[in-house]
C-alpha cells in the first residue's frame, strides 16, 4: 500500500513513506508532514503562486530541502502549499533536480491551525530505497 504512516520516536516524530514513483514519494511526504503539523480542522484563505526548484547531490538531500522549505513556509509564514499542481524530478549532469509548482494558502488562525511545532527536518535515518519499482523512506522531524 502506498502512502505514509507516523513513526513513534523519542523527541522526534517521523513518517514511513512508500510510493510507486519518486514524485509520489515527495507528495506523500508533503501530505504526511501536514498531517503531523496541522490540526484536523485547519482553515485557510487565498495566497500566491508557489514555484520552487533546487539541485542536490541525491534524492535524500532533495527531500530534506523540499520539506525544509515547506516547514519554513508553515512555521514562519503560516502558509501551506495547496494544491501542489506539478512536481518534476530528474537527474542531469550528475546532479538531481526538482521543480515544484502550486499555490500557497494563508492559514486563518495559525495559533489554532498549527497543532505540532516542527523545528526542523532531520537527516536521521534518511535513505530513499527503490526496490522493484517501489520507493520508500523514513523521515524524522525535530519537535
Amino acid at each position: 500500500m502506498y502512502g505514509f504512516h507516523e513513526i513513534i520516536h523519542t523527541a522526534d516524530i517521523g513518517l514511513e513513506i512508500t510510493a510507486d514513483t519518486i514524485e509520489n514519494l515527495f507528495i506523500f511526504a508533503l501530505n504526511g508532514y501536514y498531517k503531523l503539523a496541522l490540526s484536523d480542522n485547519y482553515s485557510f484563505c487565498a495566497g500566491d503562486d508557489f514555484v520552487y526548484s533546487a539541485e542536490e547531490s541525491d534524492y535524500e538531500n532533495m527531500l530534506i530541502t523540499f520539506l525544509s522549505e515547506v516547514n519554513y513556509l508553515l512555521m514562519v509564514k503560516s502558509q501551506i502549499v495547496k494544491p501542489l499542481k506539478f512536481i518534476k524530478i530528474g537527474k542531469k549532469n550528475k546532479k538531481y533536480f526538482y521543480e515544484v509548482k502550486g499555490e500557497t494558502k494563508n492559514l486563518n488562525n495559525p495559533a489554532k491551525d498549527i497543532e505540532t511545532e516542527i523545528k526542523a527536518v532531520t537527516y536521521h535515518q534518511i535513505k530513499i530505497i527503490e526496490e522493484s519499482g517501489i520507493f520508500s523512506t523514513k523521515v524524522f522531524f525535530d519537535i
